[in-house]
Formats: structure tokens, sequence, C-alpha cells
């Protein structure tokens, strides 16, 4: 993962989210270009990371009630307050201590050049693949007998 700075700065105009989407998928941030004050930017980013084989998921982050059964330890993009009193993104690393089990999210990336990552947490994303999209040998996908039922 090679770390990528935000390059805009203005608020409501900044590319924070996009040097974190950048980073995780080691693109230039030129090629992230999603326009985030806008009804359509999941669309927008959906059309960058459909090709590449990535959707991303967001939900509302509540460290309580999380969704955790089906995120295991990865990189995710938190969203909330910044420290200049604008909305900004960061990159959080979310694993599970292996002395209480507990589910842990630590910073791990700021793309900001202050790196004061976030004074509050409101949304946690994660890049996940697209299955159908992937080469037969990257990806296998239980069917018919391979499958079992959830209970």
């Amino acid at each position: 993962m090679r770390p990528i700075r935000q390059t805009r700065f203005n608020k409501g105009d900044g590319n924070c989210f996009n040097a974190c989407i950048a980073t995780l998928l080691d693109l230039p941030i030129e090629k992230v270009d999603v326009i985030w004050n806008e009804d359509n930017w999941l669309k927008q980013l959906d059309e960058i990371l459909h090709p590449l084989g990535y959707c991303f998921i967001e939900w509302n982050w509540d460290k309580d009630s999380q969704p955790w059964h089906w995120v295991g330890p990865c990189y995710m993009i938190a969203t909330g307050d910044g420290p200049r009193g604008c909305k900004h993104s960061v990159i959080v690393h979310h694993y599970i201590d292996p002395d209480d089990g507990k589910h842990c999210v630590v910073n791990h990336w700021d793309p900001h050049p202050d790196e004061k990552y976030l004074k509050t947490i409101y949304y946690v994303g994660v890049l996940f693949p697209h299955w159908e999209d992937m080469p037969n040998d990257k990806a296998h996908v239980p069917t018919g007998a391979e499958r079992k039922e959830v209970t």
C-alpha cells in the first residue's frame, strides 16, 4: 500500500476520500476523481471501482453494534468530523484483539499533511471484490453441493 496525499483542501471540495481509495488500490489520485458534494457520488465511485473488480460498502458507525461478523481484519475508510471543522476521511485498521477477542479500530493513514485524523467517526466503509468479475483462477464461488446452509 503506497500512501497517497490529498491534493484539494477546500471545505466541501477536498479529496481526502479519493486519496484513501487511491491508497488502498495503489492508484494515482487522478484516477479516483469523485466529487463528494454531489448526490451521485456513489455512482461515480462505482464507475471507477467496478472495472477494477471492486465495490464499496459503507455503513453508519456504532462501535457497539457493527456488522463485525462479516468483516474480518481489514483496512477501512472512516469518515467523520475532521480537526479543521469539516468532514474528513482516513484509513483505519480493523482487527480482532488476540487477548480478549474484541474488535478494535486504530488509525492507519491520514491523507491530510497535518495527520490529525478524526475527532468523530460517522461512517466506515470497506472495499469488497466483485466476485463475478474476478478471473476464475482468483476466486472460487461455491455452487450446488458445495454450498452449505447457514443456520
